[in-house]
């Protein structure tokens, strides 16, 4: 039998930039330089994940100390100043004419000049929902 051997293709490796000979679909010269990219990528993620957490962490304990010195009102500058940043927020919606932001259980409305109406509401509840591909009858996470 004749076997007709695949002309190999040229590639540049997306970790290091070395070109290598191989598949057409092949993006890394080595499995080396294969897992620093996925472990670099992966990092950059969790970093992002744990910058935006460590802001919420700190706007909310920003509005706790308001909440535990009984401030309901406060100039966003002010605000700004002791380290809140408005941008940070855990929810959103648009209630009475007013911007209404949420950081966890904390809910306070912001203009462009004050943050107003601090208040910490009640978490509500939910029922846990089965997500399981398995038929109700074998569920177990109810």
């Amino acid at each position: 039998m004749d076997y007709k051997i695949k002309e190999e293709e040229k590639g540049t490796c997306l970790e290091c930039g070395k070109e290598f000979y191989g598949r057409s679909d092949k993006k890394f010269c080595s499995s080396a330089c294969k897992n620093h990219y996925h472990n670099r990528t992966s990092d950059d993620k969790r970093l992002m994940k744990q910058r935006i957490f460590t802001d919420l962490s700190a706007n909310y304990a920003i509005l706790e100390k308001l909440l535990n010195m009984g401030l309901k009102v406060i100039n966003l500058c002010d605000a700004e100043a002791i380290g809140f940043r408005s941008s940070i927020i855990t929810g959103y919606s648009k209630t009475k004419g007013h911007n209404e932001f949420r950081c966890f259980d904390i809910r306070y409305c912001q203009s462009p000049t004050r943050i107003f109406n601090i208040r910490r509401v009640e978490l509500e509840r939910t029922k846990r929902v089965c997500r399981s591909p398995l038929p109700q009858s074998s569920c177990k996470c109810r």
